[in-house]
């Protein structure tokens, strides 16, 4: 029996979550997915801050129809238009290629903006 939630934002699910009430952080620890607009971001475990209103995961994979990524560390900060996935980051799709420190990867298109350490593969 897994555990749900959502806001017209955003919605989790996980097989396992604990909440740190002294920190305000609700953990997700079993198979945790949560998905933002069309994107799907799995991680090994991901957090939920109440006072910062912001979700962190770690050892992350995100997905969206032909596009993928993968990240150390993924935040997403609600009211955002973008995931910030940091920890060699990189993202794929069309057999194209974008790898760097940090990358901010936009809800509504898909476009992307890569920082630090760029490195591009095109594809024509």
């Amino acid at each position: 029996m897994g555990i749900e939630g959502s806001n017209p934002e955003m919605r989790f699910s996980t097989g396992e979550a604990c909440f740190d009430f002294n920190q305000k952080r609700l953990c997700l620890t079993s198979s945790p997915l949560l998905v933002l607009q069309d994107w799907e971001v799995r991680a090994q475990n991901i957090e939920y801050s109440l006072e910062e209103k912001a979700w962190e995961a770690h050892i992350v994979r995100v997905e969206r129809e032909d596009w993928q990524g993968r990240a150390e560390k993924a935040l997403y900060r609600e009211g955002d238009e973008f995931i910030t996935l940091e920890g060699e980051a990189e993202v794929q799709g069309d057999s194209n290629l974008l790898r760097g420190e940090k990358i901010f990867v936009y809800l509504d298109s898909g476009r992307v903006r890569v920082e630090g350490n760029v490195e591009i593969k095109l594809v024509p």
